[in-house]
């Protein structure tokens, strides 16, 4: 039978194993779209070697986000990543099934799903969906990049709860968020091995990565949620500027930097005004 005449069948009797081998036709056709939606369907009927494709073709997609549309399209491929990556995992520890993969697909297979986990997060980030944005990253590797990337949106969104408590005055729960926030930039600070890509789409990294780094200052050098440390704020600020390549992302730091000047003794005193309410907080308490 013909192509669509194999669809056709496949679709009618669930065959997942026709449904794979739709899925490899496409692939040799290069048409990753198509085999995409193929590996997909065999693996939602079980078949755990549509399932270990489906992770790396989804992954694709993301990656080259050309094919996606919309940032709710991104979290819809990135959740389908985390649902095939668990099959295949779980029938790997299970060694209930007659299925196996080595090292290197375990380890690639783990990757994807950690990516996924970011993008979905940054999605979340993008439609200015914190709450959801927060809901992930639980299952992410500790130390992996795409941990990195996450956790630096994490602070973001945590400082974005905490600015909207302060002003609504709820200066308990401010407080809450932003010992959460230092916690998350702790984890991965500005001034660590992390550098966002100015490539493609990953320009919205390096925003990311400026909005953590002033975030964190401005934690430190007006004591919310940890202890006063101006001279850190300015640290945090220096570093993250100079590993920045991206020339409107550096110019808004080096604006910031200019509101902390050099003590005589050493050190330096922040001479800037927020606005934000962190200075009104001070005043109101």
């Amino acid at each position: 039978m013909d192509l669509e005449e194999a669809k056709v069948v496949a679709e009618q009797t669930n065959d997942d194993e026709l449904m794979y081998s739709i899925g490899l036709h496409y692939v040799n056709e290069k048409d990753y779209i198509s085999s995409k939606e193929w590996f997909g369907k065999s693996a939602d009927l079980g078949n755990l070697k549509a399932a270990e494709i489906a992770v790396s073709s989804f992954s694709l997609s993301i990656r080259v986000n050309k094919f996606l549309p919309s940032w709710e399209d991104v979290i819809s491929d990135g959740n389908r990543i985390l649902k095939y990556g668990n099959m295949v995992l779980n029938a790997i520890n299970d060694n209930s099934q007659d299925f196996s993969i080595d090292d290197d697909g375990i380890e690639s297979i783990i990757e994807n799903m950690d990516r996924a986990e970011y993008e979905i997060i940054n999605a979340y980030f993008q439609l200015k969906d914190y709450q959801k944005a927060n809901m992930y990253t639980n299952e992410m590797r500790k130390g992996n990049i795409f941990t990195q990337k996450a956790l630096l949106i994490k602070g973001v969104c945590f400082t974005s709860f905490m600015s909207y408590e302060v002003e609504s005055q709820n200066y308990e729960y401010a407080e809450k968020y932003a010992q959460s926030a230092i916690e998350y930039f702790k984890a991965v600070r500005p001034e660590s091995s992390y550098i966002p890509s100015t490539e493609n789409v990953e320009i919205t990294e390096q925003t990311n990565f400026t909005l953590a780094a002033l975030n964190f200052a401005n934690l430190y050098v007006h004591g919310i949620g940890t202890e006063k440390n101006v001279d850190y704020a300015y640290k945090i600020l220096s570093s993250a500027y100079n590993k920045l390549e991206d020339e409107g992302m550096k110019e808004g730091l080096a604006e910031e930097l200019k509101k902390y000047q050099k003590k005589l003794l050493g050190g330096y005193k922040y001479i800037g005004w927020s606005d934000n309410h962190i200075i009104k907080r001070k005043k109101d308490r």
